[in-house]
């Protein structure tokens, strides 16, 4: 990958559903190489085009000279979500963060922080009081992503294998 990159994050159209399944499938592999008892392999976990919704980046200075079309590099899926009160709990607005992958050559250059923004400022437009996301405890590098966007604990869910 180039050094220099002009990046744009914009609202993921059909168009780049190809791309972006090519960029879900490197994290689905990773996912089920550290919990292939939970995760199923890359190839068997396709996303739906229904389920195709979300923010992507693409990178201007990677043009692909046979389709003449920019480069996805990062992709953010997100839902809003509204909650009603139950016996403990408030109603809630919130958006929920489904999946976050970037390309591997793109990673520390910015682009993640772009795109979580564009999610956050979607999410106040749309009066959600937080965004909320889950991340398997293997996966430190995201954590620490995470975290150093102000993003902290809310619940810790535990598993037990039977």
């Amino acid at each position: 990958m180039r050094s220099a990159h002009i990046v744009s994050v914009r609202r993921a159209q059909a168009t780049d559903f190809h791309s972006v399944q090519q960029l879900i499938l490197e994290m689905d592999a990773f996912h089920h190489a550290n919990a292939p008892e939970r995760i199923k392999p890359a190839a068997a976990a396709l996303l739906r085009q229904d389920d195709f919704a979300g923010f992507l980046a693409d990178d201007t200075q990677l043009v692909s000279v046979a389709v003449k079309e920019r480069e996805v590099v990062g992709f953010i899926r997100a839902k809003l979500q509204d909650a009603p009160e139950g016996r403990a709990h408030w109603a809630r607005r919130s958006v929920s963060i489904h999946e976050v992958v970037m390309h591997p050559g793109t990673r520390r250059l910015g682009i993640g922080k772009k795109l979580m923004a564009e999610v956050c400022d979607w999410a106040t437009r749309q009066r959600a009081a937080s965004v909320e996301l889950n991340v398997y405890a293997f996966n430190t590098e995201a954590l620490q992503f995470y975290r150093s966007l102000g993003f902290s604990n809310l619940t810790f869910r535990l598993a037990k294998a039977l």
